[in-house]
C-alpha cells in the first residue's frame, strides 16, 4: 500500500512503480468515478490485485495480508481528514503495520517532529539519505533581505535578474506565493477598513479577472462595492498580494515567456492539473508561478530556479506548528530546483532573514532545525512531548458558543485531573465560520491514557448537558488550531 498526500501526486508514483514492479497497481482516491472506485476496490478485496496507490482514503483499501506499507511525504498535514470521521491516514498507517505485522516506512525530506522525535528515541528506526539519490548536488539558497530593497512589485532586484538568466538559458522557474486570488483583500483608500465576510471572520479575497470578491471558506462571493461601507469613498486598494496578482506582474516583465499559474481557482477544472503538470514536464511552461500546490513532490528536471517570495506569512501564522511547517514548504520548494542535469538555486524573499526556519532551510539543515524547534516544544509542553486535543464548541449564537465552551472547561477543572492541562476557553482564530461561533479550548497531557479518559467523560457529559444547538467537536491530534 502506497499513500501519497495529493491526488496530483499519484499519476507520478503509479509510473515510477509501475515500471519498477510491473504488477498491476489499483488506485483508489476522490477523483475516481464511483463507478472506477468500485471496480479497483473489489480487485483489491478479490485478491487480483496486490498493490494500492492513492491518497489518504486508500488507508481503508481492503488489502489481504499486508506486508509492506509507504507513506510518502509523510509530515503533510493532508494525510489528516479535518471533518466528519477523524483520522490521520499517517497514523493509522503505522497501527495497521502494528496489527499486521506489515514493515511501514514513512518518508519525507522533512520528516515531521512526532515521526522525528519517535525515531530519536529508539521507536522508530532511522534512516538516512544524505545525498540526492540522482547523486545532483543540492541546490545553492540565497536569502534576499527585503528592508534591504528597492521594491516596486512582488519580485525583488535579485530574483528578477535570475529570471532574466533562467530563460535566457532556456530552463524553467518556480515562483511560490502561498496566497490566492489578486489580493488578500479589497482596502477602502480613505478609511482602511477591508472588504469582510458576512458569514466568517476573515477579509474576502479579491480575484480581478472576474471582478469579484470571495470567501474561501464559505463560498460567498460579490462584487466590489461601489463605495466604502464605512465612509463612502469609492477609492479601494489591493491588500497583500496574491498567485492572480503575481502572474500577472510576471507576464509584464516577462512578455515573450509562458507562464503558468498553479493554484485551487486556476485548476479547479477536472483533469485541469494533472494536464497542467504534464506540460510543466515537457518544458512547455517557462515560469510557474503558485502557491504550496507547486512544492509538494514534483520531479520537474528543467526546473533550475525557484523563487519563495513571501517567506514570512506562514511564519507569522498563530500555531505552534507554524516554524515547522515553514521550514518544511521552504525545504520542500528549494527541492524543485536542480534535479536534473543543471544546477540548481533559490532565492527567498524576507523581512526575517535570521529567523531558523528561513535560515536553516537555506543551509538544508533539518536536524539542527528539529533540535532548535524540539527545545521550544519541551519548554512549552507541545507535541511531541505531550498529546493535545481540541475541543471546538460552534452555535449560531456567540453567546451559546461561549457557555458551552466555559461549561466544558469548567467540568475538566471539576475533575481535577493533575495529568491534563487546560488551555483556555477563548474564541477561536477562525471566529465565526459559515455563519457559526466558534470557541474552543486545548488540552494537553504527557500521559495519552488520562488524556483520553478527560476526553470519554467529557464526550459523555456533552450529550446530556450541553444543547443540541451547539455543536461540539473533540479533536485529538489536531493538525491546525486556525
Amino acid at each position: 500500500l502506497i499513500l501519497a498526500p495529493e491526488i496530483a501526486l499519484t499519476p507520478m508514483l503509479f509510473s515510477r512503480f509501475k515500471s519498477r514492479l510491473r504488477e498491476p497497481i489499483a488506485i483508489l482516491h476522490s477523483g475516481l468515478s464511483e463507478r472506477e472506485r468500485s471496480r479497483q476496490w473489489h480487485l483489491l478485496r478479490e485478491g487480483k490485485v496486490a498493490v494500492a496507490l492513492g491518497a489518504r482514503s486508500s488507508i481503508l483499501a481492503p488489502i489481504r495480508n499486508p506486508g509492506l506499507i509507504i507513506v510518502d511525504e509523510e509530515h503533510e498535514s493532508a494525510f489528516k481528514q479535518e471533518d466528519r470521521l477523524r483520522y490521520n491516514a499517517r497514523d493509522m498507517a503505522i497501527l495497521l503495520g502494528s496489527r499486521s505485522g506489515a514493515t511501514v516506512v514513512l518518508g519525507s525530506a522533512t520528516p515531521s517532529l512526532e515521526s522525528y522525535h519517535h525515531a530519536r528515541t529508539g521507536k522508530y528506526r532511522h534512516l538516512e539519505l544524505r545525498s540526492r539519490i540522482t547523486g545532483h548536488s543540492l541546490p545553492e539558497v540565497r536569502i534576499v533581505d527585503l528592508r534591504k530593497c528597492a521594491m516596486t512589485g512582488s519580485i525583488s532586484p535579485p530574483l528578477r535578474l535570475a529570471l532574466e538568466e533562467t530563460l535566457k538559458e532556456k530552463r524553467q522557474a518556480m515562483l511560490l506565493l502561498n496566497r490566492r486570488g489578486f489580493s488578500s483583500s479589497l482596502i477602502c483608500a480613505r478609511c482602511g477598513e477591508a472588504c469582510r465576510c458576512p458569514n466568517c471572520s476573515v477579509s474576502l479575497t479579491w480575484y480581478q479577472t472576474r471582478a469579484q470578491l470571495l470567501c474561501h471558506y464559505c463560498a460567498h462571493q460579490e462584487r466590489a462595492p461601489g463605495a466604502c461601507p464605512h465612509c463612502g469613498s469609492p477609492e479601494w486598494g489591493p491588500g497583500a498580494r496574491g498567485t492572480e496578482s503575481l502572474e500577472n506582474e510576471v507576464r509584464g516583465l516577462f512578455p515573450e515567456a509562458r507562464v503558468l499559474r498553479i493554484d485551487r481557482e486556476s485548476m479547479a477544472a477536472r483533469g485541469r492539473l494533472e494536464d497542467a503538470l504534464v506540460a510543466i514536464a515537457r518544458g512547455e511552461a517557462d515560469i510557474i508561478v503558485g502557491t504550496q500546490m507547486i512544492a509538494k513532490g514534483h520531479d520537474f528536471p528543467g526546473v533550475t530556479l525557484v523563487g519563495v517570495l513571501d517567506a514570512d506569512g506562514a511564519i507569522n501564522l498563530p500555531d505552534f506548528r507554524s516554524s515547522e511547517r515553514s521550514f518544511q514548504l521552504f525545504t520542500q520548494m528549494a527541492g524543485r530546483a536542480g534535479r536534473g542535469d543543471w544546477f540548481g538555486r533559490v532565492i527567498m524573499q524576507t523581512y526575517n532573514p535570521d529567523h531558523p526556519s528561513i535560515l536553516l532551510s537555506a543551509r538544508h539543515d533539518f536536524r539542527a532545525f528539529a533540535e532548535w524547534e524540539l527545545e521550544n516544544r519541551l519548554r512549552f509542553r507541545y507535541p511531541p512531548f505531550t498529546r493535545m486535543a481540541r475541543v471546538l464548541s460552534t452555535d449560531a449564537s456567540e453567546p451559546r458558543a461561549r457557555a458551552a465552551a466555559e461549561k466544558m472547561a469548567g467540568w475538566v477543572r471539576a475533575w481535577e485531573n493533575a495529568s491534563v492541562e487546560l488551555l483556555g476557553p477563548a474564541p477561536s482564530l477562525l471566529s465565526r465560520v459559515q455563519g457559526k461561533y466558534r470557541w474552543n479550548f486545548l488540552l494537553k497531557s504527557a500521559h495519552p491514557q488520562g488524556l483520553h479518559h478527560v476526553l470519554s467523560s467529557l464526550e459523555a457529559a456533552a450529550r446530556k448537558g450541553i444543547p443540541a444547538s451547539t455543536a461540539v467537536q473533540i479533536d485529538v491530534d489536531p493538525a491546525t488550531l486556525m
